[in-house]
């Protein structure tokens, strides 16, 4: 039943901020959501330092019930749940930036590898988008490949 609640909160943080970037409310729910995606990575922190092979088995459960793509060979079924986590915590980022149309960049991570990509606006949505993201210091973030281009 825990591992059920655990795979339900991760899954839940994942849909939660996916759904609120195009709402009005977003920008003061957004320190909230950031607040529960903290929470929702140390409870996986947690789970992985007790048990690795109950994380592995509880994060495949969770890609699989949220259409994730399964990692590949050469990626342990934990780091792909941390990379998700990355995402989910990037994603809370760009929704908290001002002049950021969050709703409109693509995030996925890759070992730790952060890419963005998609249409904005103009140069200066792309710089604000990647010292937004640089600023937070997320934790597990290697680097920032930012692909977003200016719409035409």
């Amino acid at each position: 039943m825990k591992n059920k609640k655990f795979t339900y909160s991760l899954i839940a943080a994942a849909l939660g901020m996916a759904s609120m970037s195009g709402s009005l409310f977003a920008k003061p729910v957004s320190n909230k959501a950031e607040n529960s995606v903290e929470q929702t990575g140390s409870k996986i922190d947690e789970v992985v330092s007790k048990d690795p092979a109950q994380a592995e088995r509880t994060a495949a459960e969770a890609a699989k019930a949220g259409g994730a793509k399964p990692p590949s060979e050469s990626q342990s079924i934990t780091a792909s749940a941390h990379d998700a986590f990355i995402t989910t915590k990037v994603k809370a980022v760009l929704l908290a930036t001002s002049g950021v149309p969050s709703h409109d960049v693509k995030v996925e991570t890759n070992s730790g590898v952060v890419h963005l990509s998609g249409d904005v606006e103009n140069k200066e949505q792309i710089e604000k988008a990647q010292k937004a993201i640089e600023d937070k210091k997320i934790d597990g973030v290697k680097s920032i490949k930012n692909d977003l281009k200016v719409k035409h």
